[in-house]
C-alpha cells in the first residue's frame, strides 16, 4: 500500500475534494464514517450528530470496528458508525454542506470530523487535523499510476510528487512496532522508492 498526504491547501469541501472522493468510490470504497465534537457544549454535538444521522439514515450500516482518523493519529480499530458510500450518499455529504467552511463559521460550537473512507473494512481516504485539515489517501501500488494521471494538478511530476509524504520501508516498520495504532503512517508499508518494481505489488 501507498500512502499520499495531502497539504491543507487541498480545501476540504471544495470541487478537488469531492472529485478524491468520487474517485475513491469508482475504485471501490464501498463505506464512510464520520463524527462531531462539541468544543463548549456537548449537547450541541449530540444534537448535530442526531441531525446527520437523520439525514444519512437511508445510507446506515451495521457499526463494526474500524481504524478512523483522530486528531493527527489513527485511532486503533473500535466499534464505528458507518454509512454506505453510493453517489447518492455522497450528494447528501455534498448537499448538506457538512465540510464547507462556511458552515464551520456559522457554528462554531461543533465540527464534523473522523472523516474517513473505506474499501472492504480498510481505510482508503482518511482526513486528519492539526492546526489545519489534511487528507490521506492510501491506494494499492497498482492504482499509484492511474491516480497520477487523475490529478496532475496536485501530484506535480511523477519525479517529484506534490504533497507526498514517504517514508524508508525500514523507518515505517520500526516506528508502526514502536507504536501500533497510533502513528499516523503506520498503513505505508511500501518503500519511498515507488518506481522499485520489486518493492511494490
Amino acid at each position: 500500500m501507498v500512502c499520499f498526504n495531502f497539504q491543507p491547501s487541498l480545501t476540504l469541501g471544495s470541487a478537488l475534494f469531492w472529485r478524491i472522493v468520487d474517485w475513491c468510490l469508482r475504485e471501490g470504497a464501498n463505506e464512510f464514517t464520520l463524527s462531531v465534537y462539541g468544543f463548549d457544549d456537548v449537547q450541541s454535538a449530540h444534537d448535530r450528530f442526531a441531525q446527520i444521522k437523520e439525514l444519512l439514515q437511508p445510507y446506515e450500516c451495521s457499526p463494526a470496528k474500524r481504524r478512523k482518523p483522530t486528531g493527527c493519529v489513527w485511532k486503533e480499530a473500535e466499534e464505528t458508525p458507518l454509512w454506505r458510500l453510493t453517489y447518492e450518499s455522497v450528494e447528501a455529504l455534498k448537499r448538506n454542506k457538512f465540510f464547507n467552511s462556511k458552515a464551520r463559521r456559522l457554528t462554531k460550537q461543533v465540527e464534523v470530523g473522523e472523516f474517513c473512507l473505506y474499501r472492504d473494512g480498510e481505510p482508503m481516504l482518511a482526513v486528519f487535523k492539526e492546526e489545519a485539515p489534511e487528507l490521506c489517501v492510501i491506494l494499492r501500488s497498482e492504482e499509484v499510476k492511474l491516480f497520477q494521471q487523475d490529478h496532475q494538478e496536485i501530484m506535480g511530476s511523477s519525479s517529484g510528487l506534490g504533497g507526498e509524504r514517504q517514508l524508508n520501508r525500514e523507518q515505517s516498520f520500526k516506528k508502526n512496532c514502536a507504536n501500533l495504532g497510533r502513528a499516523r503512517n503506520f498503513l505505508l508499508i511500501a518503500s519511498s522508492r515507488i518506481a522499485h518494481a520489486g518493492l511494490l505489488g
